[in-house]
């Protein structure tokens, strides 16, 4: 809590139980995504805006919830960058994990690179 007081991160959602959202009843998928959202905001006092979807899976229904409350964006696990006219639910994002180097981590960064 006082790291994202300091400015120093922000928390989003990543669902409570990282099931496969695209496989879940229309109910567990609002479950999910509600309890998510309200445990953030219980707990560190911030509302989640952005949703990374667990496997990067999700559906019509999925993007359905997620405006209903309030979430502004959601990421895939697709790697690479975001042209400005792509779909705001489903953006790629590039994972980064801690066995990763920084030079790694660097050309993760240059999102227009084409294989090296």
């Amino acid at each position: 809590k006082e790291m994202i007081e300091e400015g120093v991160i922000e928390v989003h959602s990543h669902t409570v139980t990282h099931s496969d959202l695209a496989t879940l009843s229309a109910e567990q998928m609002e479950k999910e995504l509600k309890e998510s959202r309200q445990i953030i905001e219980n707990k560190l006092g911030v509302k989640p805006a952005y949703l990374a979807y667990p496997y990067g899976n999700f559906s019509e229904k999925t993007i359905d919830l997620l405006t209903k409350y309030n979430y502004r964006s959601a990421f895939t696990v697709i790697k690479g960058g975001n042209a400005f006219f792509y779909n705001k639910f489903a953006l790629n994002r590039s994972m980064v994990f801690n066995s990763e180097k920084l030079d790694d981590f660097i050309k993760l960064l240059d999102t227009f690179r084409h294989g090296e």
